[in-house]
């Protein structure tokens, strides 16, 4: 049995002495020396070029709303003026001039900084709560 047989169906070649060079060596001259032609059925072609066509119209057609349309709150589960207090002032101020929307810092301390992470995780899942975890 050839070699060829089975192949011919995934790569669109024809079998001949090209097609044999080519897969055999793995190389795509020819036995002339020359390029062996590359063969794409028309079905293929337009699957292809399709997706291509699709994968440029899909930038305009997702755009992103504008976040955040209301307060953010900023849960920090440690006391009050502590490093993670003091920081998450910072970014929480830096976030408020970037975004032009008030970020609310809670501090919820208490059980190893277990009831502000309990409170976080079982926020309503809108991306308007934030936590400072470490």
């Amino acid at each position: 049995m050839p070699f060829w047989i089975g192949r011919a169906q995934y790569c669109g070649c024809r079998p001949g002495k090209a097609f044999a060079n080519e897969h055999r060596t793995g190389s795509s001259l020819g036995s002339n020396g020359r390029r062996a032609a590359m063969r794409l059925p028309r079905r293929r072609f337009l699957h292809l070029t399709a997706s291509a066509v699709s994968c440029l119209a899909i930038p305009r057609a997702v755009t992103a709303q504008s976040w955040p349309t209301w307060p953010v709150r900023f849960i920090v589960p440690f006391p009050a003026v502590g490093v993670s207090d003091i920081l998450a002032r910072l970014v929480g101020q830096w976030l408020s001039e970037r975004y032009g929307q008030p970020f609310v810092i809670e501090n919820r301390p208490g059980a190893g900084s277990n009831l502000g992470t309990e409170v976080a995780a079982n926020a309503a899942p809108d991306g308007y709560t934030l936590a400072l975890i470490g």
